[in-house]
């Protein structure tokens, strides 16, 4: 075996592995992601029941809720840096060796972000998602905040009435 078939191998052996750990980074970024989809969805759900009864503790269960969605997108936004990151150093690494232009693995990759007339790949479980837990839990802060005041200044009763008669 010469020096330029020893070269082409141990690149083969190297990105294969590099694609192997790349490919868990993906999988387990969607592990993560149904976890925190179900554990929101309960939490709001929850939330939900406990409101009428107890829409102090609602406030603050909003609140962690908030907190926890934007620690979601935190992760989905470093998650997708990654695998940016992690598509230019493979187009990097077949360009270093000379792998042609029409290769499979890069090209593929260049060609979904030219295509335009439809939602990015990333825009869904990346802003879309989250943004819908996020608002879940706004709203609910909203009410809750909108019942304190009502508590405040001593309209709770009167509110309270007009939902049982339903107006």
């Amino acid at each position: 075996m010469n020096t330029e078939e020893s070269e082409q191998s141990k690149f083969a052996e190297r990105f294969q592995s590099a694609l192997e750990t790349w490919r868990f980074e993906v999988e387990s970024y969607w592990t993560r992601t149904s976890y925190f989809a179900v554990f929101e969805t309960a939490a709001l759900g929850g939330q939900w029941l406990i409101f009428k009864d107890y829409w102090y503790t609602s406030l603050a269960l909003s609140i962690a809720g908030m907190s926890l969605t934007v620690l979601w997108f935190t992760n989905n936004s470093r998650m997708h840096e990654y695998v940016d990151q992690w598509w230019r150093r493979a187009g990097e690494i077949e360009a270093h060796f000379g792998i042609p232009e029409g290769r499979t693995l890069i090209h593929d990759f260049e060609l979904r972000k030219t295509i335009t007339h439809r939602i990015p790949y990333h825009a869904i479980d990346r802003y879309l998602v989250p943004g819908i837990f996020f608002a879940g839990w706004s709203w609910m802060l909203g009410w809750g905040v909108f019942r304190l005041v009502l508590a405040v200044c001593g309209c709770h009763n009167h509110f309270a009435t007009l939902v049982e008669q339903g107006r």
